[in-house]
């Protein structure tokens, strides 16, 4: 018993050596961005859907301020056609091809940026390209126009 309780100040100090160490971890990872290879999702401009991709570049590849002095973190990314227009009767041509850009991450999803996967605005449903079931999102209604 004698021992125990000799062990535990030494058990918690390491305790909270090893979450200090944690946290350091946390924010040099922050700080230094994505690793190679992390799944992201892609928002093109004046698309209702994310694209599948992955970092290309070792963490960011820039950090600067924006216009409105918002700091954008930028990364290489790769990125493919959704998975249901992959499986929609499209040429093999065009199911195996990528793009890489260098876009800048906004976790909200804004044109011409990347998420994390688990931060996407559509969270798994119509548009996601990493839900269960991927597909289509809903179609917007247009607004009709009647001849005079």
């Amino acid at each position: 018993m004698a021992d125990e309780q000799k062990a535990t100040p030494e058990v918690d100090r390491l305790r909270a050596e090893v979450e200090a160490l944690k946290g350091e971890l946390a924010k040099h990872q922050e700080e230094a961005g994505p690793p190679q290879d992390t799944k992201v999702c892609y928002q093109r401009t004046a698309e209702g859907f994310c694209r599948p991709a992955i970092i290309a570049s070792a963490g960011y590849t820039e950090v600067m301020k924006g216009p409105t002095g918002m700091v954008l973190r930028h990364a290489l990314i790769e990125y493919g056609e959704p998975p249901w227009t992959k499986a929609s009767g499209v040429p093999d041509h065009m199911k195996a091809h990528t793009f890489q850009a260098d876009r800048p991450y906004n976790p909200v999803g804004t044109n011409e940026t990347w998420h994390y996967a688990d931060q996407c605005p559509r969270k798994g449903g119509p548009g996601c390209p990493y839900a269960k079931r991927p597909e289509w999102p809903p179609r917007q209604a247009r607004p009709s126009v009647e001849a005079p």
